[in-house]
């Protein structure tokens, strides 16, 4: 690669749904498969429409989310 070149960068939600399956691209082959390891389809379209908002509300989606299954992994602790 020269050093001119740019790697293309992962959509943040790429990343996210990756977390969520705790998973990584090495492990599916790359990022065509994350939608089809994500079955939930409103779940994708949420996602992919996340992918269109704006950083900072984009930081807030994933801040909820991330307090919601730290919330749940207590819960499950705590049994």
């Amino acid at each position: 690669m020269c050093p001119n070149a740019r790697a293309k960068p992962l959509d943040e939600p790429i990343i996210f749904v990756l977390f969520l399956l705790k998973t990584n691209l090495d492990q599916l082959g790359g990022t065509e498969q994350v939608e089809a390891q994500l079955t939930d389809k409103e779940l994708l379209r949420q996602f992919q429409e996340v992918e269109k908002l704006e950083p900072e509300d984009k930081h807030l989606v994933k801040t909820f989310i991330d307090a919601f299954i730290t919330k749940r992994q207590i819960q499950r602790l705590a049994r």
